[in-house]
């Protein structure tokens, strides 16, 4: 597994274009465009951002098939997301700790995008569909 300090050093400036949507909540969709960091390799994608609105940061690792999502803010968030798989995800927020189901419908890489799609599960009803593609672009950075 790569580590984030390990890879600060050779990471590039680039655009990161974020799509995130709910499947089961019309009205839950963004699209934001942050300046980040990024290490593209053939195996592994991995890139960070901070969000304007709401200062959060953000760092996304894909590699071998595995996507890990730590958001950090007021409230914190570690996802890791395996196709087929159920996993549980940590969240901290103001008034505590919990986990919450997890089930991965799809991870898709292709050249400079990523996209997963992942619901939360209570039991054996999905509770939430979560949509998120991320198109990384270099060009007009310096």
């Amino acid at each position: 597994m790569y580590n984030a300090y390990e890879m600060s050093d050779s990471m590039m400036k680039c655009k990161i274009k974020m799509t995130r949507k709910s499947m089961k909540d019309i009205s839950d969709r963004f699209t934001g465009t942050y300046i980040g960091d990024v290490v593209n390799k053939e195996n592994c994608l991995c890139f960070r951002y901070t969000e304007f609105d709401t200062g959060a940061r953000c760092f996304v690792l894909y590699e071998e098939d595995e996507v890990t999502i730590k958001r950090t803010g007021e409230t914190r968030s570690k996802l890791v997301l395996r196709e087929n798989q159920d996993t549980v995800a940590e969240i901290t927020t103001p008034y505590g700790e919990m986990g919450m189901n997890v089930r991965t419908s799809d991870i898709t890489r292709i050249g400079n995008s990523l996209h997963v799609c992942y619901a939360f599960v209570e039991g054996n009803e999905e509770t939430d569909i979560i949509d998120i593609t991320w198109e990384i672009m270099k060009e007009g950075i310096s």
